[in-house]
């Protein structure tokens, strides 16, 4: 998996966006144990301690640009039944 790739799936599971800033282009394999949000009992880390603990990365919170598209109007075009 690439480091942008790891942003990405980051991002799908802690909802919010997250930003690869590692530079890393390679690709990588690795094995992530943790503890889903919220439990308490598992004996695993958060995905955070994780993440760090793991693969030597922090996530961080920031602010950076976000690409985004407004649509003004849409219409459903007729379809033959």
């Amino acid at each position: 998996m690439t480091a942008q790739r790891l942003a990405l799936a980051l991002g799908r599971e802690l909802k919010r966006l997250v930003v690869d800033k590692t530079g890393i282009e390679q690709t990588f394999g690795f094995e992530l144990n943790y503890a889903p949000e919220g439990a308490t009992t598992s004996g695993r880390p958060s995905l955070f301690t994780a993440v760090e603990k793991t693969l030597g990365m922090k996530l961080t919170a920031g602010k950076a640009p976000v690409e985004y598209r407004i649509v003004e109007s849409a219409q459903r075009l007729p379809s033959e039944n």
